[in-house]
């Protein structure tokens, strides 16, 4: 069999788990959104962006990953907005930032320190 080339068997279990109740979004609880994310920017790690989808009315926040993935992170095909699968069948954007939430509007600028 060639599920052991990517599986690893760790034990048997019995009866069932209950499936987990699905995520709510309370728009409440949505902050304001840092800059938007543009191609060819020089992106470091941990730098978040957001990105508001066309017809849609929250934007979503997205935050680069650590290098070496940050390298890829201005790039157009691992822009969060691109929904073409050219990454082994699938969306390229996961190998460069991690989803991190939802926003509205934009970030309060902090005040100045004294």
């Amino acid at each position: 069999p060639c599920w052991p080339d990517a599986w690893v068997y760790l034990g048997g279990c019995t009866g069932t788990i209950s499936p987990t109740s699905t995520p709510t979004f309370d728009p409440a609880d949505v902050g304001g959104c840092p800059e938007e994310y543009e191609v060819g920017t020089e992106y470091e790690a941990e730098d978040r962006v957001s990105v508001t989808p066309a017809g849609e009315t929250y934007g979503k926040i997205y935050q680069c990953k650590g290098w070496p993935a940050s390298g890829y992170c201005g790039q157009a095909v691992y822009s969060p907005l691109n929904t073409e699968k050219l990454c082994n069948g699938d969306v390229c954007w996961p190998e460069a930032w991690v989803y991190v939430g939802g926003c509205t509007g934009t970030n309060s600028p902090t005040s100045t320190p004294t």
